[in-house]
């Protein structure tokens, strides 16, 4: 039997990372977003620590409405 399209399981990155990627872009862009109300993008440095990021802010866009407007994008 042959297999279908499967999905690559994307590798979690350094947790270390992602804390230093907090607190440099995301930190900052939050803060952006909550005083302007616009739409602010933060480049992750791969897609893996982008969906880390993105998952992330779909659950805290649920008691912060700003955390809506920050876009992850993969630089």
């Amino acid at each position: 039997m042959r297999k279908f399209a499967t999905n690559p399981e994307i590798e979690t990155p350094d947790p270390v990372s992602l804390a230093i990627f907090a607190i440099d872009r995301v930190g900052p862009a939050a803060v952006r977003a909550c005083a302007s109300g616009v739409e602010v993008c933060v480049a992750a440095p791969d897609e893996a620590t982008a969906a880390v990021f993105r998952a992330a802010l779909a659950e805290t866009a649920r008691r912060r409405a700003t955390d809506q407007l920050i876009r992850i994008v993969v630089d």
